[in-house]
């Protein structure tokens, strides 16, 4: 059963009923601050017990989960390494004709997707550039020259991915790891 109390005094508190106790909590309030008042005959002190336990294991779990989500993070999928290349390839490269990404694979480099950006070129090589994207940081190196690649639009676009993914700064410095044939 739940009722407001019309007395001055508790004004805009709840309270619930139940047969061996009553728990007070200010409506306003989004986390519970509960008190406990025991009936007629009630065993007081073995109910604060329980309440304390539940307490102290409700607390648990939150701080696990906290614990657990600054640890865990997600890898990248294809179509975000493919936004990170489109990032870090300039403007007007992107506008040549029949521009493209193709993606590929290298057997013993799992951490890696490999994309390629097309064009095409009736006078040359149709490979503009081949570019490794790191699954883990969301890093992306030349995967000829194994240089990194910077540019203000990538970086922009890397730490809104990596904040999507669930990587911190610290993990992110802990996760970063050479190139695909760089080391």
């Amino acid at each position: 059963m739940l009722r407001f109390l019309s007395s001055s005094r508790d004004k805009g508190k709840k309270v619930i009923f139940s047969k061996a106790l009553y728990v007070e909590m200010k409506a306003s309030l989004p986390e519970c601050k509960c008190s406990v008042i025991m009936n007629n005959g009630g065993n007081s002190a073995a109910i604060r017990g329980r309440l304390l336990a539940m307490r102290a294991f409700a607390a648990m779990l939150v701080l696990a989960g906290v614990a657990a989500f600054g640890q865990e993070h997600r890898a990248l999928t294809l179509q975000e390494a493919h936004e990170l290349v489109l990032a870090a390839i300039p403007g007007p490269t992107k506008r040549l004709p029949k521009f493209d990404l193709d993606d590929f694979t290298m057997p013993g480099q799992e951490r890696f997707f490999f994309v390629e950006a097309l064009w095409d070129n009736p006078k040359g090589s149709v490979v503009y550039g081949g570019y490794a994207v790191d699954r883990v940081t969301g890093d992306i190196l030349s995967a000829a020259t194994c240089r990194e690649e910077q540019s203000r639009r990538l970086r922009t676009a890397q730490r809104r991915t990596r904040k999507r993914i669930g990587l911190s700064d610290v993990a992110y410095q802990k996760a970063r790891h050479p190139g695909p044939m760089c080391e």
